[in-house]
């Protein structure tokens, strides 16, 4: 069985769908690629992020048939690719489902295009030794883990890009589980990724000298240097000894699979819906 995956919508997302190919591929022994768009909500191509995936090569897609959304074009990659492939899904429709694991399966040429796991199997408990920095990216980070004492907890807090996020994440509840995180960790150290500074320097006010961020973080998707900015945010995350994470947002959920650190510390105590 040969897999082409077309990951899209933004980091975690497209993280998340080449997790579950490899969680796939490590079960059935299938080849997989990937075709990888530069649209703006990822603004770059794999190599500008991440070193080669073992086993699972990353193309930019560059390919008229694997076109997405072909709508511009009247359809027409849409109806290419069904002469191409003998079965084409989205992830959506096929999550539940686990006729790719059955030996009888009859497609042996797939086309998925994903923002989420598209396979009922259980993603790989820690996805870093797959998904490694480029080298400049990996010298930021460490400048930055550096800091990291002995607890440090990564804090993630979403604030100016998806509504429904930020209405399932006030920032009271944030700051009532760092105090809690202080009590049973004197000596604890936060590491905050937002995108949004006037939280930063709340924070700063609210716990001096416990604060740890990235200096000059861009934070726009749409250009290599904020999706650049994203990957040394999303790793420092996953370096930290548990994450104080979003509630809805693979971003958060994505950093603590990275080295399988906890990420049950919720900000509410209302479940995110």
């Amino acid at each position: 069985m040969r897999i082409t995956l077309v990951p899209f919508a933004g980091l975690g997302n497209r993280l998340n769908a080449i997790s579950s190919a490899i969680a796939l591929r490590e079960r059935i022994g299938c080849e997989v690629e990937v075709q990888w768009p530069n649209t703006p909500d990822c603004q770059c191509e794999w190599s500008d992020l991440f070193e080669p995936i073992p086993g699972i090569p990353v193309y930019p897609l560059r390919k008229f048939h694997l076109i997405r959304r072909g709508r511009k074009y009247l359809g027409l990659p849409m109806l290419l690719r069904r002469f191409v492939f003998d079965g084409c899904f989205k992830a959506r429709k096929i999550h539940d489902k686990d006729f790719l694991l059955k030996p009888d399966c009859r497609y042996r040429n797939i086309y998925i295009d994903a923002n989420r796991p598209f396979c009922p199997l259980p993603l790989p408990k820690m996805v870093s030794p797959y998904f490694r920095p480029i080298p400049e990216l990996e010298q930021r980070i460490h400048k930055v883990t550096d800091k990291f004492d002995r607890y440090t907890v990564g804090v993630h807090i979403r604030r100016t890009d998806h509504s429904v996020v930020i209405a399932a994440n006030p920032i009271e509840g944030f700051i009532k589980r760092m105090r809690e995180q202080l009590s049973a960790h004197s000596e604890c150290l936060f590491y905050v990724a937002t995108d949004d500074e006037a939280v930063k320097e709340m924070l700063r006010k609210e716990f001096p000298g416990r604060i740890i961020t990235q200096p000059s973080v861009v934070l726009r998707r749409d250009s290599v240097k904020g999706m650049q900015d994203a990957v040394v945010e999303m790793f420092t995350l996953g370096r930290t000894h548990a994450i104080i994470a979003s509630r809805g947002s693979t971003f958060s959920e994505l950093a603590a699979r990275l080295y399988g650190i906890p990420n049950d510390y919720r900000p509410t105590d209302t479940q995110y819906k």
